[in-house]
């Protein structure tokens, strides 16, 4: 971005990526990833041959068996989602940044159309990837965001199967909301709208109570908000951009 040029962020929702992942082909990438011995055997007893059912009153439902579903409240829960798309196609013109069901694809877009032919076949290979693993990508929830410096920049298209992915003002990663310029205007704005409300609970509830509960509320409630993700957007008002 400081030399001119711009980056397109496309970011793709995985649709209930965790009801649809497959436990044996999970199992199987769990080895091909180096799990070994005990951790392996105990991953794979985990998920394949799972069965539930249910008590109520007295009285017990038959068992279902789940072959695609990695349970909300499971702890190893995202770790698992981690492993099942570490083959996810990669290729050295575009990032691919993961984390659980989260992905998002970024290339560096040069004044030329070959830059966006790259990413735009990468898209369709992570498309074709999906599709083979057994998961699907929501055009309407995937959104595209192109980060630039320019005051005028046209916002390209780019397409999944048939559909032409959304382009947006802004777009969420993992809780930080990302602008064109990287400014983080937005995202600071709507921690400090929040951090507001939060400090106001904290107020109310605690003035009975004295200063040490307010203490407990605020460090408990407040901060961790405030604090959150701020090494990445704490570092535009460190140093601002001087031009």
């Amino acid at each position: 971005m400081n030399s001119g040029s711009s980056t397109d962020l496309n970011q793709l929702d995985l649709s209930n990526a965790f009801d649809t992942l497959d436990h044996v082909r999970l199992a199987t990438k769990a080895a091909q990833a180096g799990l070994r011995g005990a951790l392996l055997f105990w991953l794979s007893r985990l998920l394949v041959g799972r069965s539930e059912r249910v008590l109520y009153c007295g009285s017990c439902s038959r068992s279902y068996c789940f072959l695609s579903v990695v349970h909300e409240c499971s702890v190893p829960r995202p770790t698992l989602f981690n492993l099942y798309p570490y083959d996810m196609p990669h290729s050295k013109d575009v990032l691919l940044v993961q984390y659980a069901e989260d992905t998002s694809i970024l290339a560096c877009v040069l004044p030329s159309v070959h830059s966006l032919a790259l990413l735009h076949d990468h898209l369709t290979r992570v498309s074709r990837w999906a599709t083979a693993n057994h998961l699907s990508i929501s055009t309407t929830k995937s959104v595209l965001l192109r980060l630039h410096n320019s005051k005028r920049a046209a916002s390209p298209i780019y397409t999944l199967g048939d559909s032409v992915l959304p382009a947006v003002s802004s777009a969420s990663i993992l809780g930080v909301q990302f602008t064109p310029p990287l400014d983080f205007s937005l995202h600071i704005s709507n921690i400090e709208a929040k951090a507001r409300r939060t400090l106001g609970f904290g107020l109310r509830t605690s003035k009975p109570c004295g200063p040490e509960t307010f203490c407990t509320l605020y460090t408990a409630l407040e901060l961790p908000r405030l604090e959150y993700c701020s090494s990445v957007w704490n570092i535009y008002q460190l140093y601002p951009p001087t031009g």
